[in-house]
């Protein structure tokens, strides 16, 4: 009777127990259902870490610049130029002889353009072998400067040997411009191929296709790292040592110039508006086209990285202060990331929001950060749409026909930016021959609310402004047809 009662207790014990156990599986089960979705939800949240490649020593102050396949192309302080696939994992390594400060372009075949402080310009297959190497003759020159590659492939580079070259792209040298001192802005390409380029001798350049010096323009000292840009009406942007950012009309003569209170270390970039952005000892400035301020931004800390703009007007910029900024287009912060290393170089933005920016320091490296943009986000310096212009806008790039012919295959309609939007917005497209375009806007009925475009258009991109202002807020559709081709897409005016 004992035994049975004993043993009556101990299945009962044990049933207990079971349940006891299963209960507590089942609550770890829920936790871990529930935290999963949590942690997700939190690994994509904008300002938060997806990945760091650490380089080392130094770290990375080479702008990243992305491929048609996601390849993220960069340079690094210990003499690498790397590839790295989406999710961080390196592939492939290609040693140059010296530190890689040059940003990279890439060309319309894949190849990517790169100097290094060996003396030497780099052209590198998409497989990471060397395609060729231009060498300066000077051992104790370097490149710095981020290659422009302008019509028939030309690629355009400045160097500390006081010199702007042209090279063809099998690597044969047309011809260099002698200035009176290093060169180590990067240069920027007007649409009727003008080139201009700033030294440290104190000059701006406007330079012709053929190598001669069409004009000049002094500033009040030297011009280092500033790269100048172009607005969409043919300002000339760019920023000296003299603590100013300098508006230049296109024939040499100066538009306006505004005191940014400390040396200009960073290039302006130009949002789809009009408004230059530039950083400089302790602010970032957020400057009208007509050269009065919008806002400042200080952080008590240098802003010698360029600063980026995502489709909806979020300001993106490194800074010395080891944190990495997103700015509301107000001016008030959105978040900040605590980089732990000073960040010099220009971020970057591809289609799956993540932002790709480089530190140096100690513990320098690659950081891929979520952002809130999901398109190529507007900078001055990677090349990878062929901004040449430096604008800053990519959705406003102007292409010389020779170059239309190998981008331009397709017709594209892009998505309106920013959407939703009051009043303004931007609405891109890409023909890619010669054809009668109409871009217009129609209501929810499928009344036509304006024309955009009705004209003839040669190949290329486009961008256009649509002011909602007259509108009420709600649903609208723009159509593009030009040839045999036609796309419609939705956009909202939310007030």
């Amino acid at each position: 009777m004992q035994i049975k009662i004993r043993f009556t207790l101990n299945r009962k014990m044990n049933t207990w127990t079971l349940n006891s156990v299963r209960q507590k599986q089942m609550k770890v089960i829920i936790f871990i259902s529930l935290l999963l979705p949590l942690n997700i939800l939190l690994s994509q949240t904008p300002g938060t870490e997806k990945w760091f490649l650490e380089t080392g020593f130094e770290g990375v102050r080479s702008t990243p610049v992305i491929g048609e396949d996601g390849t993220i192309y960069f340079g690094s302080d210990n003499g690498s130029f790397y590839a790295l696939n989406k999710d961080g994992t390196k592939k492939w390594e290609h040693q140059t002889g010296a530190r890689v400060f040059s940003s990279p372009s890439l060309s319309t075949d894949g190849t990517i353009y790169v100097g290094s402080g060996d003396s030497k310009l780099y052209a590198i297959n998409p497989d990471g072998t060397k395609k060729w190497d231009y060498n300066l003759d000077d051992m104790n020159a370097g490149i710095w400067s981020s290659p422009a590659i302008g019509n028939n492939e030309i690629i355009y580079f400045g160097s500390d040997n006081d010199t702007l070259y042209a090279i063809d792209k099998n690597g044969n040298k047309l011809w260099g411009f002698g200035t009176g001192d290093k060169v180590l802005s990067s240069p920027a390409i007007d649409i009727d191929g003008t080139i201009y380029i700033g030294s440290n001798d104190s000059k701006l350049y406007a330079i012709n296709p053929d190598g001669s010096k069409k004009w000049e323009f002094e500033t009040g000292k030297g011009i280092w790292f500033s790269s100048p840009a172009i607005g969409n009406d043919g300002t000339i942007y760019i920023g000296s040592d003299d603590s100013t950012l300098y508006a230049i009309n296109n024939n040499g003569i100066k538009k306006w110039g505004f005191d940014v209170g400390g040396v200009c270390g960073n290039s302006p970039t130009i949002g789809s508006d009009g408004v230059i952005y530039i950083g400089a000892a302790l602010t970032l400035y957020a400057i009208n086209p007509d050269g009065t301020k919008k806002w400042e931004f200080g952080r008590g800390n240098g802003f010698y990285s360029t600063a980026t703009i995502g489709y909806d007007g979020t300001i993106y910029i490194g800074s010395n202060s080891n944190k990495i900024f997103a700015i509301n287009p107000d001016g008030s912060t959105k978040w900040e990331f605590l980089s732990g290393e000073p960040s010099e170089c220009s971020p970057v933005i591809s289609r799956d929001s993540l932002l790709y920016i480089g530190v140096s320091g100690f513990f320098g490296g690659l950081y891929a950060i979520c952002c809130e943009n999901n398109e190529y986000a507007n900078s001055s310096w990677p090349k990878f749409r062929r901004d040449n212009r430096n604008s800053g806008n990519i959705k406003n790039i102007t292409l010389v026909n020779s170059e239309v012919e190998d981008v331009i295959t397709q017709y594209v309609l892009s998505q309106n930016y920013p959407n939703p939007f009051n009043p303004n917005t931007v609405i891109s497209y890409s023909i890619p021959k010669q054809d009668q375009v109409e871009l217009k806007v129609f209501d929810v009925l499928g009344r036509e609310v304006t024309t955009l475009v009705n004209k003839e258009q040669g190949a290329g991109n486009y961008e256009v402004q649509f002011n909602g202002n007259s509108l009420t807020s709600g649903i609208y559709f723009y159509k593009l047809q030009s040839g045999n081709f036609t796309k419609t897409r939705k956009l909202i005016l939310l007030r």
